[in-house]
């Protein structure tokens, strides 16, 4: 019999491996920097008066980032163009599936915090929908609502998670995250952008003395993302890597 290991978050290698691999460097990155996260505390609530946040948020939400960050990925329209095994014949790419992981990410801030113009919601948001800036500037289509773009999200997301996504309960439970919650909608999306417009244009002059500092949420997302594919396939970019085995020595 064989038994599927979608859904896929790179060729050979399924999604919750990956997750969890993620999240396993994770927990070495915190242990390792054992200041990191006063830093990111004190850096955050020096920039602003309101809306403290404590080292169990950022906590929460590093743990958060990483977890989803490649969620979008176990969209069919990403899933169908590989085997079983996570082998692929032909082209198989994950396209903007950062955007469809930020979509998730807008339902479980509603979920969890109500608020959505919160700053905890952008620091969840942002590095998970930019943690792909080298490769593509999905920020700036979001912020503008590029119709073109648009339509491409909405063709991926219509055609919903694959059927072997609950295999991700595995993990989200552990997190104390229902998976079903994180079955985001058309709405998603245009909230999705009108976070980013109200932040990242609007607003941005108001807010630009904080929201830059998403970078440190994004770091550690970055090295989890790439210290694990490395892992995986031995593959990417050697200075990088270099840079980010030395973090956690």
């Amino acid at each position: 019999m064989n038994i599927s290991c979608k859904p896929c978050a790179f060729e050979n290698q399924s999604l919750i491996n990956h997750i969890q691999g993620c999240l396993k460097y994770l927990k070495e990155f915190v242990a390792k920097n054992k200041n990191y996260l006063s830093v990111v505390v004190n850096r955050l609530n020096s920039a602003f008066d309101s809306n403290p946040i404590s080292k169990k948020d950022v906590k929460e939400i590093l743990k958060l980032c990483v977890a989803m960050h490649d969620l979008g990925k176990a969209y069919r329209f990403y899933q169908e163009r590989f085997s079983n095994n996570c082998f692929c014949s032909g082209k198989c790419n994950f396209s903007y599936h950062e955007v469809l992981s930020a979509m998730s990410c807008v339902k479980l801030a509603k979920e969890l915090w109500e608020e959505i113009y919160h700053p905890k919601t952008i620091f969840l948001i942002l590095p998970v929908l930019d943690h792909h800036n080298t490769m593509r500037n999905t920020l700036e289509k979001i912020v503008y609502r590029d119709p073109k773009f648009e339509e491409v999200i909405l063709k991926i997301y219509k055609t919903g998670f694959c059927e072997e996504v609950d295999r991700l309960n595995e993990i989200y439970d552990q997190l104390g995250i229902n998976l079903k919650v994180l079955i985001s909608s058309e709405n998603e999306l245009k909230e999705l952008e009108d976070i980013c417009y109200e932040y990242l244009k609007k607003e941005f002059n108001k807010n630009r003395g904080w929201i830059k500092l998403y970078n440190l949420f994004l770091f550690p997302v970055s090295l989890c993302d790439i210290l694990d594919a490395k892992e995986r396939s031995g593959k990417g970019n050697p200075l990088l890597i270099k840079e980010f085995e030395e973090v956690l020595r």
